[in-house]
C-alpha cells in the first residue's frame, strides 16, 4: 500500500530489472535486480568499516555497523561468499550488527568482501537457491556507489516539497570521527530513500537532488495538506531517526 492510500486510510506505519551499465548498477538497481530485502555495504575508513549504503534496516543497525578491519580479516575470507545462519549455529558472529528489533528476525546472513568493501545480505527465512551468487558478487564489485536515483519531480504536481534530513542525521551520528560520519551520513540517506520507496508510488515521485535533500512530488485527486504529509513522513521515518525526526525540515 502506497503513501497516499495509507494517509487516506489513516494507517500508521510500523516502526523491472535494470541493465548493467558500463559504470555498473546503482545500489538501488542492485537491490532491485537481486530482490534483496535487507542489504548493506560496509566501506573501509582507515582501520574501520562502517555502513555506506543501507536498505531494509533501521537507524540502530546503521550505528552498530562500526567495526574494525581486524574483525573482518579474522572473520571472513575475501572474494568469496561467507555464510552465517541459525542452522549452522554461527549467526552470533554477526548478530552484533543488528538492532534489537532485527536480532530475533534475522536467521541467515551472506557476506562477500572485496575491494575494501563488504556486502552484507540478511534474510528472515532460508534464501534458497545459490545459483545467482556469482552474478551478485560481480554486480557488487562493479557497482556505481555514487549513483542513487535518476527520477525527477513533475513540475506540474499539486504538491512538491524538499525534505532536509541533515540535522536529523547529524543528531543520530553524534560526535563520531568526521571521516566515519561522512560515510555513515550516506547510509542514513540511502535508508531514508529505501523507506520512501515503499511509500511513494507513481504518479507521485521523489529523488535526491544536488544538495542531497530529497525532493518529493505528490500527485493526488484528494486534498492532502502540507501539515498532514509532514507528520506522516516523520512518523514513517521514526524507525531510522527516532526522536531526531523532529529535526527533519521541509521547504515548498
Amino acid at each position: 500500500m502506497g503513501l497516499l492510500s495509507r494517509i487516506s486510510a489513516g494507517i500508521d506505519l510500523p516502526a523491472e530489472e535494470s541493465p548493467l551499465s558500463q559504470a555498473g548498477l546503482s545500489f538501488f538497481e542492485f537491490v532491485t535486480k537481486h530482490n534483496l530485502s535487507h542489504c548493506a555495504v560496509f566501506q573501509r575508513v582507515n582501520t574501520f568499516y562502517v555502513f555506506s549504503h543501507s536498505y531494509g534496516f533501521d537507524g540502530d543497525t546503521v550505528l552498530q555497523s562500526i567495526s574494525t578491519s581486524d574483525f573482518w580479516e579474522g572473520t571472513v575470507e575475501k572474494n568469496k561468499w561467507n555464510y552465517f545462519s541459525r542452522d549452522e549455529n554461527n549467526l552470533n558472529t554477526v548478530l552484533q550488527f543488528f538492532s534489537m528489533n532485527l536480532k530475533t528476525n534475522i536467521s541467515y546472513v551472506k557476506i562477500f568482501m572485496g575491494n575494501d568493501k563488504v556486502l552484507l545480505t540478511a534474510f528472515e527465512t532460508n534464501p534458497g537457491s545459490e545459483n545467482d551468487l556469482d552474478t551478485i558478487a560481480k554486480d557488487f564489485l562493479n557497482m556505481d556507489f555514487e549513483k542513487i536515483s535518476e527520477e525527477k519531480n513533475n513540475s506540474d504536481s499539486s504538491l512538491i516539497l524538499n525534505m532536509n534530513i541533515k540535522d536529523a542525521v547529524s543528531e543520530a551520528l553524534g560526535n563520531l570521527n568526521t571521516e566515519i560520519k561522512t560515510v555513515m551520513e550516506n547510509a542514513f540517506l540511502t535508508e531514508t530513500y529505501a523507506a520512501l520507496k515503499t511509500l511513494i508510488e507513481a504518479p507521485s515521485s521523489f529523488y535526491i537532488n544536488d544538495n542531497r535533500n530529497i525532493s518529493i512530488s505528490i500527485e493526488s485527486k484528494s486534498h492532502i495538506t502540507k501539515e498532514t504529509l509532514e507528520v506522516f513522513l516523520k512518523n514513517a521515518l521514526k524507525n531510522i531517526f527516532k526522536n531526531a525526526t523532529t529535526l527533519i525540515s521541509y521547504e515548498y
